[in-house]
């Protein structure tokens, strides 16, 4: 996993290296010439969701697990939709909200 949160990390920080693309959502390098990059990028996103749920499993953290799960199928839902569309907006921010409580709510381990 952290090959692929090193290699997102990489392609991330290449992609934005304008000024004009520190503006732009994840979502937007799919489209035009860095369409490739945007796809991996969800794609590395995806692969490091199904490897923390594979380890939320094997650890048996079920609480994590169904907290986690639900973000999966949001995160296919707004790689594969237009950028522009309304669906895809109300998706990711519901993903973002979703992981940002998921986070906020979860008990510090002292």
């Amino acid at each position: 996993m952290r090959l692929a949160s090193f290699a997102f990390f990489v392609i991330l920080v290449l992609l934005h290296g304008s000024e004009q693309a520190l503006s732009q959502p994840l979502s937007m390098f799919r489209d035009g010439p860095t369409r490739t990059w945007g796809f991996t990028l969800f794609g590395l996103l995806a692969f490091i969701g199904l490897k923390w749920i594979w380890t939320l499993i094997r650890t048996r953290r079920i609480s994590d697990l169904l907290a986690v799960v639900p973000a999966l199928p949001l995160l296919g839902f707004v790689a594969l939709t237009d950028s522009g569309d309304g669906w895809h907006l109300a998706a990711s921010f519901v993903l973002l909200g979703w992981i940002l409580l998921f986070f906020a709510a979860k008990p510090s381990v002292p």
